[in-house]
Protein backbone atom coordinates (compact mmCIF):
# COMPACT_ATOMS: atom_id res chain seq x y z
CA UNK A 1 0.00 0.00 0.00
CA UNK A 2 1.26 3.51 -0.79
CA UNK A 3 0.45 6.82 0.84
CA UNK A 4 -1.75 7.60 -2.15
CA UNK A 5 -3.91 4.53 -1.32
CA UNK A 6 -4.85 5.96 2.08
CA UNK A 7 -7.83 8.23 2.58
CA UNK A 8 -7.06 11.95 2.60
CA UNK A 9 -6.95 12.34 6.40
CA UNK A 10 -4.74 9.25 6.91
CA UNK A 11 -2.51 10.34 4.04
CA UNK A 12 -2.06 13.81 5.57
CA UNK A 13 -1.18 12.27 8.96
CA UNK A 14 1.40 9.95 7.38
CA UNK A 15 2.91 12.81 5.38
CA UNK A 16 3.09 15.03 8.47
CA UNK A 17 4.89 12.28 10.37
CA UNK A 18 7.30 11.71 7.49
CA UNK A 19 8.03 15.44 7.26
CA UNK A 20 8.75 15.67 10.98
CA UNK A 21 10.95 12.56 10.86
CA UNK A 22 12.87 14.08 7.96
CA UNK A 23 13.36 17.39 9.80
CA UNK A 24 14.35 15.53 12.97
CA UNK A 25 17.49 14.26 11.25
CA UNK A 26 18.48 17.66 9.85
CA UNK A 27 21.78 19.12 11.09
CA UNK A 28 20.15 22.55 11.45
CA UNK A 29 18.56 23.18 14.87
CA UNK A 30 14.83 23.62 14.25
CA UNK A 31 11.86 24.17 16.56
CA UNK A 32 8.20 24.99 16.40
CA UNK A 33 7.17 27.40 19.16
CA UNK A 34 4.10 29.39 20.05
CA UNK A 35 3.99 33.13 20.75
CA UNK A 36 5.02 32.52 24.39
CA UNK A 37 8.11 30.52 23.28
CA UNK A 38 6.58 27.23 24.39
CA UNK A 39 8.37 24.47 22.48
CA UNK A 40 5.77 22.46 20.59
CA UNK A 41 8.31 20.41 18.61
CA UNK A 42 12.09 20.32 18.22
CA UNK A 43 14.50 18.23 16.20
CA UNK A 44 17.51 16.35 17.57
CA UNK A 45 19.96 19.11 16.58
CA UNK A 46 17.94 21.66 18.57
CA UNK A 47 17.67 19.35 21.59
CA UNK A 48 21.44 18.79 21.51
CA UNK A 49 22.08 22.55 21.46
CA UNK A 50 19.51 23.25 24.18
CA UNK A 51 20.95 20.52 26.43
CA UNK A 52 24.35 22.23 26.27
CA UNK A 53 22.78 25.27 27.97
CA UNK A 54 25.11 27.64 26.17
CA UNK A 55 23.29 30.90 25.49
CA UNK A 56 19.96 29.16 24.81
CA UNK A 57 18.20 26.44 26.77
CA UNK A 58 14.95 24.64 27.53
CA UNK A 59 13.35 25.66 30.81
CA UNK A 60 10.57 23.14 31.27
CA UNK A 61 8.67 23.48 28.01
CA UNK A 62 9.91 27.02 27.29
CA UNK A 63 12.71 28.19 25.02
CA UNK A 64 14.81 30.73 26.89
CA UNK A 65 18.12 32.53 26.49
CA UNK A 66 20.50 31.92 29.40
CA UNK A 67 20.99 35.70 29.57
CA UNK A 68 17.64 37.04 30.81
CA UNK A 69 18.46 40.33 29.09
CA UNK A 70 17.94 38.62 25.72
CA UNK A 71 14.44 37.35 26.53
CA UNK A 72 12.70 40.44 25.18
CA UNK A 73 14.73 40.33 21.96
CA UNK A 74 13.75 36.69 21.38
CA UNK A 75 10.08 37.50 22.01
CA UNK A 76 10.37 40.51 19.69
CA UNK A 77 11.76 38.26 16.95
CA UNK A 78 8.44 36.40 16.85
CA UNK A 79 6.46 39.65 16.80
CA UNK A 80 8.61 40.92 13.92
CA UNK A 81 7.98 37.99 11.61
CA UNK A 82 4.28 38.53 10.94
CA UNK A 83 3.78 37.61 7.30
CA UNK A 84 7.43 36.90 6.58
CA UNK A 85 10.85 35.92 7.84
CA UNK A 86 12.65 37.70 10.68
CA UNK A 87 16.19 37.28 11.99
CA UNK A 88 17.97 37.91 15.27
CA UNK A 89 21.66 37.91 16.13
CA UNK A 90 22.64 37.51 19.80
CA UNK A 91 26.24 37.77 20.97
CA UNK A 92 27.46 34.53 22.52
CA UNK A 93 28.13 34.83 26.26
CA UNK A 94 31.71 33.57 25.86
CA UNK A 95 32.41 36.23 23.21
CA UNK A 96 33.06 33.60 20.52
CA UNK A 97 30.65 34.62 17.79
CA UNK A 98 26.89 34.84 17.80
CA UNK A 99 23.72 32.79 17.83
CA UNK A 100 21.75 33.48 14.67
CA UNK A 101 17.99 32.92 14.71
CA UNK A 102 15.50 32.84 11.84
CA UNK A 103 11.78 32.75 12.49
CA UNK A 104 8.67 32.55 10.35
CA UNK A 105 5.04 32.35 11.33
CA UNK A 106 3.80 29.00 10.04
CA UNK A 107 0.27 28.50 11.42
CA UNK A 108 -2.29 29.19 14.06
CA UNK A 109 -3.14 26.47 16.54
CA UNK A 110 -6.30 26.85 18.61
CA UNK A 111 -6.11 30.60 18.01
CA UNK A 112 -2.43 30.83 19.01
CA UNK A 113 0.24 31.75 16.49
CA UNK A 114 2.96 29.14 15.81
CA UNK A 115 6.43 29.83 14.48
CA UNK A 116 9.15 27.86 12.78
CA UNK A 117 12.45 28.80 14.40
CA UNK A 118 15.94 27.75 13.40
CA UNK A 119 19.27 28.74 14.91
CA UNK A 120 22.98 28.14 14.60
CA UNK A 121 26.17 29.46 16.04
CA UNK A 122 28.91 31.43 14.39
CA UNK A 123 32.39 31.47 15.90
CA UNK A 124 35.11 28.87 16.20
CA UNK A 125 32.78 25.86 16.40
CA UNK A 126 30.92 26.75 13.20
CA UNK A 127 31.63 24.58 10.19
CA UNK A 128 30.19 24.86 6.73
CA UNK A 129 28.94 21.82 4.85
CA UNK A 130 28.93 21.59 1.07
CA UNK A 131 26.97 18.95 -0.81
CA UNK A 132 28.96 16.82 -3.26
CA UNK A 133 31.15 19.70 -4.38
CA UNK A 134 33.91 17.20 -5.16
CA UNK A 135 31.57 15.18 -7.39
CA UNK A 136 30.08 18.24 -9.08
CA UNK A 137 33.48 19.54 -10.16
CA UNK A 138 35.52 16.34 -10.34
CA UNK A 139 37.82 17.25 -7.46
CA UNK A 140 40.26 14.77 -6.00
CA UNK A 141 40.25 14.14 -2.23
CA UNK A 142 43.34 16.32 -1.87
CA UNK A 143 41.78 19.12 -3.89
CA UNK A 144 38.62 18.89 -1.78
CA UNK A 145 40.64 19.22 1.43
CA UNK A 146 42.46 22.25 0.03
CA UNK A 147 39.19 23.82 -1.12
CA UNK A 148 37.61 23.43 2.32
CA UNK A 149 40.62 25.11 3.89
CA UNK A 150 40.38 27.98 1.40
CA UNK A 151 36.68 28.35 2.22
CA UNK A 152 37.64 28.65 5.90
CA UNK A 153 39.81 31.64 4.96
CA UNK A 154 43.25 30.08 5.11
CA UNK A 155 46.02 31.31 2.82
CA UNK A 156 47.89 28.88 0.57
CA UNK A 157 50.78 28.78 3.05
CA UNK A 158 48.40 28.12 5.96
CA UNK A 159 46.75 25.30 3.99
CA UNK A 160 50.16 23.75 3.30
CA UNK A 161 51.02 23.84 7.02
CA UNK A 162 47.60 22.55 8.09
CA UNK A 163 47.67 19.63 5.66
CA UNK A 164 51.38 18.86 6.06
CA UNK A 165 52.25 19.32 2.38
CA UNK A 166 54.56 21.69 0.55
CA UNK A 167 53.46 25.16 -0.53
CA UNK A 168 54.08 24.19 -4.16
CA UNK A 169 51.81 21.13 -3.84
CA UNK A 170 49.11 23.33 -2.33
CA UNK A 171 49.46 25.92 -5.09
CA UNK A 172 49.22 23.14 -7.70
CA UNK A 173 45.99 21.92 -6.08
CA UNK A 174 44.66 25.50 -6.07
CA UNK A 175 45.44 25.90 -9.80
CA UNK A 176 43.61 22.63 -10.51
CA UNK A 177 40.64 23.72 -8.38
CA UNK A 178 40.43 27.07 -10.17
CA UNK A 179 40.60 25.35 -13.56
CA UNK A 180 37.95 22.75 -12.67
CA UNK A 181 35.60 25.42 -11.31
CA UNK A 182 36.38 27.86 -14.17
CA UNK A 183 37.32 30.71 -11.83
CA UNK A 184 40.32 33.02 -11.64
CA UNK A 185 40.05 34.55 -8.15
CA UNK A 186 39.06 33.61 -4.63
CA UNK A 187 35.99 35.85 -4.90
CA UNK A 188 34.84 33.98 -8.02
CA UNK A 189 35.57 30.69 -6.27
CA UNK A 190 33.35 31.59 -3.30
CA UNK A 191 30.60 32.79 -5.62
CA UNK A 192 30.79 29.58 -7.67
CA UNK A 193 30.50 27.21 -4.68
CA UNK A 194 27.84 29.18 -2.77
CA UNK A 195 24.90 27.19 -4.25
CA UNK A 196 26.39 23.92 -2.94
CA UNK A 197 26.26 25.00 0.70
CA UNK A 198 23.81 22.98 2.79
Amino acid sequence: MTIMDLDSKSSDTVLERLALDWLDGDHQARLIVDHALTILWSNRAAETQLARRRDIERRGSLLAPTDAGHQFRLEQLLADCAGGMATLCLTAANGDGHILFRAREIASRNGARCFGLSFHRSGSEFSVCYADIDVAFGLTKSESRVLLQLIDGYSADDVARNLGVSSETTRTHIRHIYAKLSVSSREELFSRIRPYRV
